[in-house]
């Protein structure tokens, strides 16, 4: 869970594996991400656009916000190994790079 505007908010990040998106990308790219989050949160869909990446968020409901708790950053630590860890094969080629994790 992350919080926008000390709100708690779903979040949906989709990128062109660090290629420079089009605008016709970013269109795309909206439509699956408010799709994704069309099951859960209140109100309607809000974006930001940075470095190549559109990012969608939704604010959860009181009650999803119960469920799930709060937000915890889990970068740098031993945790976060651990979640890479469990993807890695799954990534697609360069996005370790791009993210700094390079085997």
């Amino acid at each position: 869970m992350e919080h926008f505007q000390g709100r708690p908010v779903w979040h949906c990040s989709i990128s062109r594996n660090g290629k420079l998106p089009t605008l016709l990308d970013y269109a795309r790219s909206r439509l699956v991400a408010e799709a994704i989050l069309a099951g859960c949160g209140e109100g309607d869909t809000f974006e930001e656009i940075g470095r190549g990446v559109l990012h969608v968020r939704k604010y959860t409901t009181a009650e999803e916000s119960a469920m799930v708790g709060g937000a915890v950053d889990v970068r740098g630590t031993d945790e976060h190994r651990r979640r890479v860890d469990a993807v890695r094969e799954y990534l697609p080629q360069g996005w370790l790079e791009m993210i700094g994790e390079a085997p």
